[in-house]
């Protein structure tokens, strides 16, 4: 094939290369959030997609872990008898060698001695924002954990996927990786069709809020948030996702804002109620690999959608958003434009998990002919 598939005649010299491919599951034992999502939505597509002719695909997960959907064309296996990171890098690598597999790794981390296969890099936020992170000891160990699991990708001969262009360039740009090795496999939304509205978490709320979904990260800004809510007092701000939201509000001096109501942890059900009955969803984040959420609102029913500028939502966004500067001053809320029915359709009809799917089945195959 030459190019990016030239380093495949060194693994066959070598005679590791069989037909197996074998992916790393042990996403299956952590909390369902964005990467998470993606690797059990991409996985439920190829299982039917797949075409055994090409190979035994198998999903190697540690022990206890299970696939929340059934599996029909993928083969599922518990392998080795350890938990958490040594799993990943001692039972799965035995497991690997002994089935001379590609190794597929759908979470950012790959098994620092077995590079031969796919990595999803869903973003180097760790990398190119190391300012942004703080926090424990062990916290920071995980992130110079996560930039080296992005170094050893780039300097092996691994192909890599991303879940927009703007990720691939940044990979590109900051690690020199020849954008051939390089496959963009974008997140998609039709998981929310399965979701059922919880709006009993309605209770309580006022009728127009601005609604935001995510981490408290520093990266998503939610800063911004708490600067419109001071200098409105007259709209209402509803945050939801994982953090410390007392910390959150305390260093934010948002303690007594009656306008703000941060609702922590929520589950998809009441995720999709929230979307639907929004003035709008907002997200002002400084920094993005794809940036899901407001894909989910825009397929859910939300109004309006309000971004960051910034270039990698403009990528996926388009027309479809009303932007906002994540820099700039909160005291003048931007008007809203709210979403025509052919600009939602023409939004929702660009992304698609069988599409990704499809690509990443193609890319599979590519690799082992």
């Amino acid at each position: 094939m030459g190019g990016a598939f030239s380093f495949l005649s060194d693994w066959r010299r070598f005679g590791w290369l069989g037909k197996n491919i074998v992916i790393d599951g042990f996403f299956l034992t952590e909390k369902v959030t964005g990467v998470q999502r993606y690797a059990l939505e991409v996985i439920r597509q190829l299982d039917q997609l797949w075409n055994p002719a090409d190979g035994e695909l198998e999903i190697a997960a540690p022990p206890g872990a299970v696939f929340p959907f059934p599996l029909n064309r993928i083969r599922f296996a518990t392998v080795g008898k350890r938990t958490g990171d040594l799993w990943e890098q001692i039972d799965l690598v035995r497991h690997l060698r002994k089935r001379k597999a590609l190794v597929v790794c759908m979470e950012n981390i790959l098994p620092a001695l077995y590079r031969k296969g796919i990595i999803m890099i869903h973003d180097i936020s760790l990398k190119v924002n190391p300012g942004m992170f703080r926090g424990t000891l062990r916290g920071k160990v995980s992130v110079c954990w996560r930039c080296l699991n992005y170094w050893l990708a780039a300097c092996s001969a691994m192909r890599i996927g991303t879940v927009s262009a703007c990720a691939k360039e940044e990979i590109c740009r900051t690690y020199g990786v020849s954008p051939e090795r390089i496959t963009v496999l974008p997140s998609a939304w039709q998981h929310m069709d399965r979701v059922a509205p919880d709006e009993s978490v309605l209770e309580g709320l006022p009728e127009d809020y601005w609604f935001a979904l995510s981490s408290l990260a520093p990266t998503k800004n939610f800063r911004w948030i708490v600067e419109a809510a001071r200098k409105h007092p007259e709209e209402r701000f509803v945050i939801a996702g994982g953090g410390d939201l007392r910390g959150f509000l305390r260093e934010n001096g948002a303690e007594g804002l009656q306008n703000l109501r941060l609702l922590g942890y929520i589950t998809d059900e009441q995720a999709r109620a929230l979307m639907a009955h929004c003035k709008a969803f907002l997200m002002p984040t400084l920094y993005e690999g794809f940036g899901l959420p407001p894909l989910e609102a825009a397929a859910v029913g939300a109004k309006a959608l309000v971004l960051s500028d910034i270039p990698v939502l403009h990528e996926v966004y388009g027309e479809a958003g009303t932007y906002i500067d994540p820099h700039g001053d909160a005291s003048v809320l931007p008007p809203l434009k709210v979403l025509s029915s052919d600009e939602r359709e023409a939004l929702l009809e660009k992304y698609s998990w069988e599409k990704t799917a499809r690509r990443m089945a193609e890319l599979l195959v590519q690799m082992k002919d």
